[in-house]
């Protein structure tokens, strides 16, 4: 008896819910960046940096690809409404890998040690090509170098593009500098490239160099898609990384939205981010829902409640369940059973005589 006076109560309440939810209402909410922290995942990643560093809160730290066609995902883990995206490309880079290099002794200062940023371990030589994650407009470039009695400084700098190397700056003496400085010639002609070619002033056997870092802004375009299932994107965009090392967009329809996938675009060239901020709200669980049928859920219920009497009530449970949250619901009829999900993952099954029941904000996601 106390079992069916707790099923009338719930009915009940269910009820008055669902007859609420057809009112209207905003909640007055701020937006923040909501991409802080969130789960990110790659297909590809160059020297291992982890796709954590572009959702950090640090712009300086970056993500990049180690070849071309692949893809940076996002999981916000929730649904939120989207008002802002902004895309912060590098920049500032240092060195991610070295080419052909004249190393004076490769066990003590080998190559290497001028990968990523200063840190007092030095390469000894007179010649190194070196590489950045990101081909950028170059605007300037930090040599952190030592000179002394035995070591003069760079002499030259040479940047590769399409024909073979440009000189962009270069020195016919050794410079006056002594101790350990950073070196920031003034380019004397324009590059797009993500490689130079650094060699010792022309008369000198060596240089010391800890360091290298270019300035410029990034050369392409990155895709952006939003959506609230994994591969079903409602919104996409195409941001110019060209104009500015920061992209923003501001989308029409405002979602909500759960996961992001960026792409390089086209998809043959490389791609790198150091900063993804996403400007959004929580999406409220307002008790307003939509009833589909023919539905089939492939992922298995967060949760299934048994002696259900209807889909009111079941309507009712999902509104219920916050942890995890249940944003959708598939009524069973014949057995009384309730299944709740917390995603929109589905697939239009005509022959399913289950009722679907779905918050109003997705219940064009599960339209025919």
């Amino acid at each position: 008896m106390a079992d069916c006076k707790f099923q009338l109560r719930l009915t009940i309440v269910g009820l008055l819910l669902v007859a609420l939810g057809t009112l209207e209402y905003t909640l007055a909410a701020t937006a923040s960046n909501v991409a802080l922290g969130k789960p990110a995942n790659q297909t590809d990643t160059a020297n291992g940096a982890d796709p954590s560093r572009a959702v950090d809160g640090n712009s300086s730290t970056c993500w990049a690809t180690a070849s071309t066609a692949v893809e940076w995902t996002l999981d916000l883990n929730n649904y939120y409404n989207i008002e802002e995206v902004s895309i912060q490309g590098p920049g500032s880079q240092w060195v991610t890998s070295v080419g052909a290099h004249s190393t004076a002794n490769t066990t003590s200062n080998p190559p290497e040690n001028i990968i990523g940023d200063y840190n007092r371990k030095w390469w000894y030589g007179a010649l190194i090509e070196v590489a950045f994650a990101e081909k950028v407009r170059l605007s300037g470039v930090d040599i952190y170098e030592a000179i002394g009695w035995d070591a003069a400084g760079v002499g030259e700098i040479k940047c590769y593009v399409e024909d073979g190397w440009e000189t962009v700056w270069n020195t016919t003496s050794k410079r006056i500098d002594s101790g350990v400085v950073t070196f920031s010639p003034n380019l004397t002609k324009p590059c797009s490239s993500s490689r130079l070619k650094l060699t010792v002033a022309p008369g000198y056997p060596h240089t010391y160099i800890d360091a290298v870092r270019i300035h410029g802004i990034p050369i392409g375009e990155a895709k952006l898609e939003m959506g609230l299932t994994h591969g079903k994107n409602e919104a996409e965009n195409i941001m110019n990384l060209s104009t500015n090392s920061t992209a923003t967009w501001s989308p029409d329809n405002k979602g909500p939205y759960r996961y992001l996938r960026i792409q390089a675009n086209p998809k043959n060239e490389t791609l790198s981010l150091c900063e993804v901020q996403v400007q959004g709200q929580l999406q409220q669980r307002t008790p307003y829902f939509q009833v589909a049928t023919g539905i089939a859920m492939p992922n298995p219920p967060i949760s299934t409640v048994f002696d259900v009497m209807s889909k009111t009530e079941c309507a009712f449970v999902c509104l219920r369940k916050t942890k995890p949250e249940c944003v959708t619901a598939q009524f069973d009829q014949a057995t009384s059973r309730c299944a709740l999900y917390n995603g929109f993952e589905h697939n239009h099954d005509p022959s399913n005589g289950k009722i679907t029941i779905v918050f109003k904000f997705a219940a064009h996601f599960f339209a025919n």
